[in-house]
This record gives structure tokens, C-alpha cells and sequence, in this order.
């Protein structure tokens, strides 16, 4: 019985983890200028094209070197969960990526600046997002909201 109580405990304990992991945010990150660049696998003049990014939020919890993120996009209320290894933690410099490396996040903390690399690659294209944006954390995501 006591073995029970344990186990159930330990589960409790990991549920409360993984409910706060997505609860309340560590930062945010608004990156409000994108540039998306894509280069069609055809021979012809039109092959290169630059197109303006939809503005892009993340709100991202931290735990050791795994970051989750949710991310949406300006316009639309549907998010997305996207999960993240620290490659880099060298304050004030905050360095991330997906598993593949699609994605790559660059913050500088002291500057509240942040980059965004988005890369995709498909059969007829290749394209590459950038982006700059404003990284707040929580605390002061909080101050801002109260004044």
C-alpha cells in the first residue's frame, strides 16, 4: 500500500511539473519585423523571392535546457508548441534550437533583442525566415501590463 501511495504521489508530482511548465510563462518574445526569402528550384527570373513575415509571439518556459514555447501568429488565435534544446547559455546571451535545427533562437538579454531563424525545405522550394524581435521576461511582461 505504501508503495502505492508513492507511485501516485510521484505522478501527482510530475503532473504539477508539466501543468506549470505550460501555465505561466518565463519570457515572451515578440518578433515584429520578418523577412521570409524563397528560392524556387526552377530556372527562370522569378526563382528569388522576399516576402514580409506575419508577426510572430512566443511565450516560452524554461527548464534546464529544454524550452517549450508557444507560438502564434498575428491574426490567428491557434497556437502551436514547439520544443527547444539550449545550445547556448552564456548570460546575456541565450542561444536555442529545434531538434533538427529548422528553427534557431538567439537572444541577447541585457538588449531585450531577439533572432529568429526559420528554415524550410520542400521539393519545388527552399526558403528561409528571419526575424527581430523584443524578448521581455515574465516579470516585467507583468509591469507592463499593470501601468
Amino acid at each position: 500500500m505504501r508503495k502505492l501511495f508513492v507511485f501516485l504521489g510521484m505522478i501527482w508530482c510530475v503532473f504539477m511539473i508539466n501543468s506549470s511548465f505550460a501555465a505561466d510563462p518565463d519570457f515572451f518574445i515578440e518578433f515584429s519585423s520578418c523577412k521570409i526569402a524563397v528560392g524556387y528550384l526552377v530556372l527562370s527570373e522569378e526563382s528569388l523571392k522576399i516576402f514580409d513575415g506575419d508577426v510572430t509571439v512566443m511565450a516560452c518556459n524554461r527548464r534546464s535546457d529544454n524550452i517549450s514555447c508557444d507560438i502564434t501568429f498575428k491574426g490567428q488565435s491557434k497556437k502551436t508548441n514547439v520544443q527547444y534544446q539550449v545550445t547556448l547559455d552564456s548570460p546575456p546571451l541565450l542561444h536555442f534550437s529545434t531538434k533538427n535545427g529548422s528553427e534557431y533562437v538567439a537572444i541577447d538579454t541585457s538588449q531585450h533583442a531577439a533572432v529568429l531563424i526559420n528554415r524550410v525545405l520542400e521539393t519545388k522550394f527552399a526558403g528561409s525566415k528571419v526575424c527581430h524581435g523584443l524578448y521581455t521576461t515574465a516579470f516585467e511582461m507583468k509591469n507592463l501590463k499593470n501601468k
